[in-house]
């Protein structure tokens, strides 16, 4: 998120979970005996930024901070090299926190559940936003809800300010054949975030019967989110053959962005939001022309199983489903993006070299599906992928976002 650059040098973040919940005003100087008068004439400034941490803006040589008694701030003096004509090279940075670890800090909720309706309403699709806040009325939904949110990551960008992602790792994990679909058959027993920092963070799922592990890692670069998730079995039997998994990134809480779904097709750039949707089907999906085998076995099972529903509950299955819920076979690139709709250019984008396909909903959301192929007992298996966040538009973010064979 953009960040609030005062005069004299000063910077003041916003309430930042390593910053204890403070506000933190930052004095950049190159003259520590000039701190305390810049301190005294900063003071004021305290109310008027509200944007996270400023700590990619600077490069500190030497740093202390002091709380000040009775008061939401923090200081924090640093001396920094210079640079020349003060330009800053750097891209806007990017965090990674656990969507229970951010609710915390916060005291409040980073994602509220209400913007989903709401934002729909603005979208103008009136229908589902009606679906979607008669949902939530309902007490049992709104605990699936939390149950779900408590295994999501939340991401923040300075590229777009007060933009938030929501990202959701389906950790039950399907097989796209066979007789068993799901692994483990009755989902993972349990989770746990482990935490380093606001730029990389652990969700690990964990089972008995079988015994099995799932860690998801993710780690801000420069200007993506590296995202890994390994696999281990360690019972005597293999899991199900063609296992793959989902990944929902949701841009609702991100104002702008998600709507048109873009996809290379053809060589082109196709707009997967535009393809009309007169069933009202929640979820859409295009397989990747990358991975046939599994784009095959994807494009049959999301058909044939009834998965992804429509506004009226129905769930379309067999061969007359295959052309409304998955209208495009064999993208390119193996990503999904989207343009930020108003303001300067910006692309976000998801992508994975294990992508079999890419999916599309009201949400919005640009999800991607990803296969880990052959699983055998006692060896880890792991699948990877990026998030980018880009200064600049599809086109000029292409070469990259897409993954190469």
């Amino acid at each position: 998120m953009l960040s609030t650059v005062l005069a004299a040098g000063v910077k003041e973040t916003g309430y930042s979970p390593l910053n204890n919940g403070k506000k933190v005003i930052l004095v950049i100087t190159q003259r520590p005996v000039l701190t305390l008068l810049v301190l005294t004439s900063c003071l004021w400034f305290s109310r008027t930024a509200t944007q996270p941490s400023a700590s990619a803006d600077v490069v500190p040589r030497r740093t202390a901070t002091k709380d000040v008694p009775n008061a939401d701030l923090k200081f924090a003096v640093a001396e920094v090299r210079g640079r020349p004509n003060g330009a800053d090279p750097r891209p806007p940075s990017i965090r990674v926190i656990p969507y229970p670890h951010l609710k915390s800090a916060l005291g409040s909720d980073p994602l509220p559940m209400d913007r989903t309706w709401r934002r729909l309403q603005k979208d103008g699709i009136a229908d589902a936003a009606e679906y979607v806040k008669k949902d939530q009325a309902n007490e049992s939904n709104r605990l699936r809800i939390q149950r779900y949110r408590r295994e999501t990551l939340v991401i923040e960008w300075d590229g777009a300010a007060r933009a938030r992602w929501a990202l959701n790792v389906e950790g039950r994990l399907r097989s796209l054949s066979g007789k068993k679909p799901y692994f483990p058959p009755d989902g993972w027993p349990r989770h746990r975030w482990e935490r380093s920092n606001d730029r990389s963070c652990v969700l690990i799922f964990e089972s008995d019967k079988p015994k099995a592990t799932l860690r998801v890692a993710f780690r801000a670069r420069k200007d993506h989110v590296h995202y890994e998730l390994t696999l281990q079995t360690d019972d005597d039997q293999p899991p199900p053959q063609h296992l793959a998994t989902h990944l929902c990134f949701n841009h609702c809480w991100a104002d702008g962005f998600g709507r048109d779904a873009l996809v290379r097709f053809n060589e082109k750039i196709h707009r997967l939001g535009a393809i009309p949707n007169p069933k009202r089907i929640w979820i859409r999906v295009a397989t990747a022309k990358e991975n046939p085998l599994y784009a095959r076995l994807k494009r049959e099972q999301f058909a044939t199983d009834g998965i992804g529903g429509n506004l009226n509950e129905t769930r379309l299955t067999g061969p007359d489903a295959v052309k409304l819920k998955v209208p495009i076979n064999g993208v390119q690139g193996r990503f999904i993006a989207t343009q930020r709709h108003k303001g300067p250019a910006a692309t976000v984008a998801i992508n994975s070299p294990n992508a079999i396909s890419v999916g599309w909903s009201f949400w919005p959301c640009t999800d991607i599906d990803l296969a880990f192929g052959p699983v055998e007992p006692g060896k880890p298996k792991t699948v990877s992928g990026r998030i980018h966040f880009l200064k600049g538009t599809i086109d000029q973010s292409l070469n990259a976002i897409q993954v190469s064979d």
